[in-house]
């Protein structure tokens, strides 16, 4: 979506566009509040397991010869030695994992949802449609162009 689009698609901004008031429609486009999700770095994603109690599950399930807590390690593992940044929540492959280990009861849903948590973060209005910051500049260019 356009910076143009954008504005003129939202309400709330009519009447900092009728008014002039360019700073409030750059404060409101650069404002998180738009719920995104993100991928999790990998350090924050072990991070989290480890301070639930979940790594320790999983490790001792392992230990104990389940499938699927072992797969979750060498996944772990595995992350690590290719040098892999972040894991993606929202991808289905990802999610069946932590849901295998829930259903099997290694880990619980208090701590899938820990997890799944840090992939939450809000994001501007700018940034939800692919605009990054909007400067004062863009607004008044905006203004000389369609206001």
């Amino acid at each position: 979506m356009t910076l143009f689009e954008l504005i003129n698609s939202t309400p709330a901004l009519y009447e900092y566009a009728r008014t002039g008031n360019d700073g409030a429609i750059q404060q409101w486009l650069n404002t998180p509040s738009i719920v995104s999700s993100r991928k999790i770095p990998i350090n924050e994603f072990v991070a989290c397991l480890y301070d639930t109690g979940a790594f320790t599950a999983i490790k001792q399930a392992a230990v104990n010869n389940n499938a699927t807590a072992t797969f979750a390690i060498e996944t772990m593992k595995d992350c690590k030695a290719l040098g892999v940044e972040s894991i993606d929540l929202s991808l289905i492959v990802n999610q069946d994992l932590l849901n295998g280990l829930l259903v099997q009861t290694i880990i619980t849903q208090e701590q899938v949802d820990a997890v799944a948590a840090l992939a939450v973060t809000l994001v501007s209005p700018a940034e939800a449609n692919g605009l990054g910051a909007v400067s004062l500049a863009d607004v008044a260019e905006w203004r000389l162009l369609h206001g």
